[in-house]
């Protein structure tokens, strides 16, 4: 997942310094490169996790880190369609480039959006239970369980 994690933030960031048709388009192909590559690990971190869970007799799902997983997969898979639709077929789809076009930023907001659903779900990760306390360990929980009917809390970043 980390490779995923570092890809998808990769092959947003990259898109940012563009400003002259050229560089659209070469950030664009780059831009597309990455994503695919980063959902690729993205698919295979939550096979194996999902397959480690069934190997191990382990309920699926269980954390906040999980569910917010399932929602942010599923977010990134519409995300993914979304894009390939406006960047890669948009007359088959949408009927011009001009409408794809114009729909264009609802896909770089939904990507900002999803970036910090990774961010926060990975940051939900390590603080699971299943991370090692180790001398790198600092607990700066976003959301916490506060209880065991999974009422989600927020506590201050530091």
């Amino acid at each position: 997942m980390t490779f995923f994690i570092v890809l998808i933030t990769e092959g947003i960031a990259l898109l940012q310094p563009t400003s002259t048709t050229e560089e659209k388009k070469k950030g664009l192909k780059y831009h597309s490169l990455i994503q695919s590559t980063s959902y690729i690990f993205a698919i295979i971190g939550v096979s194996f996790i999902f397959y480690n869970k069934i190997i191990s007799g382990k309920a699926h799902f269980e954390s906040v880190h999980g569910k917010l997983g399932v929602f942010t997969f599923i977010f990134l898979f519409v995300q993914v369609i979304f894009g390939v639709t406006i960047g890669m077929i948009p007359i088959t789809i949408y009927g011009s480039i001009d409408k794809a076009k114009s729909l264009w930023k609802y896909h770089r907001v939904l990507g900002y959006t999803l970036l910090l659903f990774v961010w926060i779900t990975a940051q939900l990760g390590y603080q699971s239970h299943l991370s090692p306390l180790g001398i790198f360990y600092i607990r700066i929980p976003w959301y916490y369980l506060q209880n065991k009917n999974q009422q989600v809390g927020y506590s201050i970043i530091v």
